[in-house]
């Protein structure tokens, strides 16, 4: 039997980075298929000074392998911190985190328009434009189809992606290293 390894960093939003350590805790990760995975971690806060810890907007960096400690970043959110009360009346801290590629396709909105274009080359010049230095561009294939005409306004960027793998006939992701 393979013994796996995980370990959860978690990026204040000053940059600082812990991990996660000792104290009491679980999560439940569902990874998903086009649409946003979640990771819950729930922290035992009865003493009230993980909170400062792990703060919302921060980023959590989720390690899992063979090794120990393990190497393989499998993925990456931003936090939104849900309080709550146990049965015993202590506090639990639940962090939500919602995968950050999605976190952010959903919250953008583009406003472009663009002629005879290959759809990859589209998705690129996007991405470039509405969140520079966020994501690696380098694995979107310009592909075979040519854009005529296309006018995007107002849209979320996860429509914008939806809409280019529908016409290329393909799917997109973005790894926990955040290449698209």
């Amino acid at each position: 039997m393979t013994q796996l390894y995980g370990k959860i960093e978690i990026t204040d939003n000053s940059g600082t980075t812990r991990t996660v350590g000792s104290e009491e805790r679980g999560f439940a990760l569902q990874l998903k298929h086009m649409e946003a995975s979640v990771l819950d971690i729930i922290v035992d806060d009865r003493s009230n000074t993980f909170r400062n810890f792990y703060p919302a907007g921060g980023m959590v960096s989720l390690y899992c392998d063979t090794s120990n400690p393990p190497t393989t970043k499998v993925f990456r959110g931003k936090i939104e911190l849900r309080p709550k009360t146990d049965q015993t009346g202590g506090v639990m801290l639940d962090l939500h985190v919602t995968e950050y590629f999605f976190e952010r396709i959903l919250n953008v909105t583009v406003a472009e328009y663009y002629q005879n274009i290959k759809v990859g080359a589209m998705l690129r010049d996007i991405v470039a434009k509405y969140m520079p230095t966020t994501f690696n561009t380098s694995n979107i294939q310009d592909g075979t189809v040519t854009i005529e005409s296309k006018m995007f306004k107002d849209e979320k960027l996860k429509s914008v992606f939806d809409w280019c793998a529908k016409i290329a006939g393909c799917d997109y992701f973005c790894d926990a290293n955040l290449n698209i």
